[in-house]
């Protein structure tokens, strides 16, 4: 049994194709399959940051609400529209429960009694 010294592959059919060639075949099929996942990652990547910018849409609209009802229910008109503008969602969100479960007396007893 002797050694064929074309052999290029296990299988040992590759028919007379030289090295050039199978280097240049295998270094394109890694081109294009680094390529192709490249791609998949910025798409995804887009498709998230897409998705990061529809929350922060949806928490600036949210706020304003929250901004309205604050203005509306602060007694002490320690905030003002400006002011509460400037703050993060969280904030905004942390006043607006602070002046909700604050109440008046007849509410605080409320939800005391009923535990809401």
């Amino acid at each position: 049994m002797s050694l064929d010294k074309k052999i290029l592959s296990i299988d040992a059919d590759d028919d007379g194709v030289d090295i050039k060639s199978f280097t240049i075949f295998s270094e394109e099929t890694t081109r294009r399959d680094k390529n192709k996942i490249a791609n998949e990652f910025i798409e995804l990547g887009d498709d998230l940051l897409a998705e990061v910018e529809e929350k922060k849409l949806r928490q600036e609209i949210q706020k304003d609400k929250y901004i309205i009802y604050i203005l509306k229910h602060d007694k002490d008109t320690v905030y003002s529209k400006k002011r509460l503008k400037s703050y993060s969602f969280t904030d905004v969100l942390n006043i607006y429960n602070e002046l909700k479960t604050r109440g008046t007396f007849l509410q605080r007893v409320f939800r005391f009694i009923f535990n809401l």
